[in-house]
């Protein structure tokens, strides 16, 4: 039986993408001379900013940083929105008593900043950010606490997810995992398979239901 429904954040709930795409172009075309390849930049999807920016200029990583987050922080509430079905996914399941929780690889300051611009704060009981933890995904360490404070088993969350980190960190916590059709990659680029695709957020609700009318 699904208890709990745990997020990613970017890429997942919110669609920061082109935020997130256009502001390491803009520090590509400044410390390379030149935009990263298309190829590229969607490989970096779901990377720590740290991985990010090492692969624009390994040298420069600390001052391109101060850089992004005052262009992300000054352009967010622009450019970033709310993928179309998530509002509803999240008061169905909370209708149907389902704990939510986050566990992004952003930090404390950006998550907060993105849940409060969306309104959705409220639905999720626990949030684990990189400053939670001393490894984040592919490794499990953030979705193992959730399990922990929430006192379930993994067989009882299941965790959705837009890159491979997601999924694979799901895979190692034990959890069941879904994979977000709108992720900017392909499920053909994910070398661990995801046990659900969502071509829809809706999709969600009915493999929570199917999962919980079985043991019903």
């Amino acid at each position: 039986m699904i208890k709990a429904a745990i997020f990613d954040f970017d890429g997942t709930l919110i669609n920061t993408n082109d935020l997130i795409f256009e502001g390491l172009q803009y520090l590509a075309t400044r410390y390379r001379g030149e935009k990263l390849p298309t190829s590229v930049l969607k490989g970096l999807s779901g990377k720590s900013l740290f991985d990010q920016l090492s692969a624009i200029h390994p040298d420069k990583v600390a001052i391109m940083e101060a850089q992004f987050q005052i262009w992300y922080k000054h352009n967010h509430n622009t450019k970033a929105k709310v993928f179309p079905g998530v509002p509803m996914l999240l008061n169905h399941l909370s209708s149907m008593g389902i704990e939510m929780g986050i566990v992004t690889n952003n930090s404390r300051e950006i998550l907060t900043l993105g849940l409060n611009h969306l309104g959705i704060g409220n639905y999720f009981t626990h949030q684990i950010t990189r400053n939670d933890v001393a490894k984040t995904k592919p490794h499990p360490e953030g979705l193992m606490r959730v399990l922990e404070v929430m006192s379930l088993r993994p067989d009882e969350v299941i965790f959705v997810g837009d890159t491979e980190n997601d999924i694979l960190a799901a895979a190692r916590a034990g959890v069941i995992s879904a994979f977000v059709g709108w992720s900017v990659l392909d499920t053909a680029q994910l070398q661990t398979a995801p046990n659900y695709v969502l071509n829809e957020a809706e999709d969600l609700l009915h493999i929570v239901k199917m999962h919980n009318d079985l043991v019903a």
